[in-house]
């Protein structure tokens, strides 16, 4: 399920999804759910999802990714997936269908983004991490066999910088961009002293 505030992203027909959220608001969620859904929407086209380091995805969207996907499989029993740690990469089967392909990267060294095909790629907080990995992130996005062509972005707003100026700074016209706002408090499932804190 998705609380509003993601499905709304979720739904948004741009070819930039950007959700600017407070800590907890379910933002890394809703990211690896979409990352897991589009790869498998576009298999055999690879998609990929971004985190600021490998240590930070080993702690955050390397588990949750893990989690939805032993979700996932326990109400798909013709499904099946493989994470293959030396290619930074999940492998998902489904009976019928190509194999999906999620790479996971990191934003340290945005040079080490180039090189792949994608059709859709994420961004986990893109604001903490230099506008060369959303440029490069966006470049990839291009696979002609791909049925969805997307970059998808979400984070807290650490800053006023290159994420501002795409979505309501001096960029804003250069590019096609949807963006939902949410406070901590729209994550009904955390306890209400959560956000007082």
């Amino acid at each position: 399920g998705l609380f509003p505030h993601q499905r709304q992203w979720w739904d948004l027909q741009t070819f930039i999804r950007l959700l600017v959220g407070g800590y907890g608001s379910g933002k890394s969620e809703v990211l690896c759910k979409w990352s897991i859904a589009c790869a498998l929407h576009n298999a055999p086209v690879w998609s990929a999802i971004v985190s600021p380091s490998f240590p930070q995805a080993r702690r955050t969207i390397i588990p949750t990714i893990e989690r939805l996907l032993d979700g996932k499989q326990s109400i798909r029993k013709d499904m099946s997936w493989r994470h293959n740690k030396s290619e930074h990469s999940f492998e998902i089967s489904i009976e019928c269908r190509p194999v999906a392909t999620l790479l996971y990267l990191s934003g340290d060294n945005p040079d080490s983004l180039k090189g792949p095909n994608l059709g859709t790629a994420a961004v986990d907080e893109p604001f903490i991490q230099e506008q060369a990995v959303f440029d490069q992130m966006q470049a990839r996005c291009r696979d002609p066999r791909a049925r969805l062509l997307a970059l998808g972005l979400a984070g807290t707003p650490e800053q006023l910088n290159w994420g501002y100026e795409i979505a309501e700074g001096e960029l804003k016209g250069r590019y096609d961009v949807g963006y939902i706002t949410a406070p901590t408090t729209a994550n009904a499932v955390l306890p209400d002293e959560y956000a007082e804190r």
